[in-house]
């Protein structure tokens, strides 16, 4: 419930309940057998519930969650990469409002997707340090500076989107 407390339209996550539900009956929300939360999908990968509002506050993910789709949205806030949980595997936050410096070296080192395009993240980017097993990083469309190092790249990165 932390996670969601500054949404201004959480009625889109919780189905118009007066009450708050059981996690596992909001909308975009996948929970395994245990009842743990797996996969939050509030946007993209072809399944949109409404365009939230608001800040978000990814130190309250739940620590069993393997993927995040808050894609084209209205949400903002720092995209803090030490507070995310070391079971996530995919990540994208693209056409939000997130904002501030991102540090990639401290990215879970599961993770195989990332993608923040079109937010408005700033600062330098390292790239130097990313997890092994990264195969998409997509930071496109930000305001990022400075010099990028692509020669300490990951073997498994397939796919890389940098741009101004």
């Amino acid at each position: 419930e932390i996670l969601v407390e500054t949404i201004t339209n959480i009625e889109e996550i919780l189905k118009g309940a007066k009450e708050i539900p059981e996690i596992g009956e909001w909308r975009g929300i996948t929970v395994n057998e245990k009842g743990e939360v797996t996969v939050i999908q509030w946007g993209n990968r072809n399944y949109q519930i409404g365009k939230l509002k608001g800040s978000i506050d990814l130190q309250w993910l739940p620590p069993t969650v393997e993927e995040i789709w808050f894609a084209d949205n209205d949400l903002e806030g720092t995209i803090s990469t030490k507070l995310l949980p070391a079971s996530l595997h995919q990540f994208v936050v693209n056409s939000n409002k997130f904002h501030g410096e991102i540090q990639l070296e401290n990215l879970p080192k599961r993770i195989q997707s990332f993608s923040a395009n079109h937010n408005t993240l700033t600062g330098s980017l390292d790239l130097s340090h990313l997890p092994c097993e990264l195969e998409e990083l997509d930071l496109a469309d930000n305001e990022f500076s400075g010099a990028i190092c692509l020669t300490k790249l990951p073997d498994s990165l397939k796919e890389l989107y940098l741009s101004c």
